[in-house]
């Protein structure tokens, strides 16, 4: 496996997030974790990045320990569900930054950023960028430096087709080289490109199949009004 992680813990300001995680995935799943807002996907993803610091269990990528620091974070690539890329810099700059901080190449980065369709907005400054190019810059920069693994939040939501497309063909081809990608999602749309699904409650993870999935959901939502009967004033 090229993920393993095993019995995590994280706690923030004295509340447990994340209690006794077991997770592995290996070199070409595209793995999706759900959950309802505020379940903690966010907090697990961000952990496996080693952004926030866990009170208990190991992570590891390829073998290299979270502990290690920074050979364990040259492994891991990550796009935030908040905006991430310096605004003042223009997106090449960014992919240049990005790439260096991790020891990553500049020629690879630019690749990204052709495959990526982001041409046009190469000389922009990243705050000035709508959703869909942002986040094709945002995946770029976190591919830039060739990370084992990726870690991506709310990857696709509120972007334009076009940019989804893009995106999908990206995580494709990083999947058919042998990365390996946790995808938190709330949206069922994108289960047909998903491996296996986890779902993510009371910080507690465990393994669901497409039809679990689907159930939990239609049991979260609020009943259809009866037919006839209109939801308006």
């Amino acid at each position: 496996m090229l993920l393993r992680a095993r019995k995590l813990i994280l706690r923030r300001r004295r509340r447990t997030i994340l209690r006794d995680i077991d997770l592995e995935a290996g070199a070409g799943e595209l793995v999706g974790i759900f959950g309802l807002k505020a379940s903690g996907k966010t907090s697990l993803l961000h952990a496996l990045a080693g952004v926030f610091p866990l009170a208990g269990g190991e992570v590891e990528v390829a073998g290299i320990s979270l502990r290690r620091g920074r050979p364990y974070l040259r492994l891991v690539g990550l796009v935030t569900q908040e905006p991430s890329l310096f605004p003042e810099l223009t997106v090449t700059e960014n992919l240049d930054l990005l790439a260096a901080l991790k020891g990553g190449d500049r020629d690879f980065a630019l690749q990204l950023a052709e495959r990526l369709e982001l041409g046009p907005w190469l000389k922009t400054p990243a705050g000035r960028l709508e959703a869909g190019p942002y986040q094709r810059a945002a995946l770029a920069g976190a591919l830039a430096h060739r990370p084992r693994l990726l870690l991506a939040d709310e990857l696709l939501e509120g972007i334009d087709l076009d940019t989804r497309r893009l995106i999908l063909d990206e995580l494709r081809r990083f999947t058919d080289e042998g990365g390996t990608c946790l995808w938190g999602s709330s949206n069922l749309e994108f289960l047909p490109y998903l491996s296996r699904l986890f779902w993510l409650q009371g910080g507690q993870l465990g393994p669901c199949s497409p039809e679990e999935l689907r159930q939990r959901w239609a049991e979260l939502l609020p009943p259809s009004p009866p037919e006839g009967e209109s939801s308006g004033a």
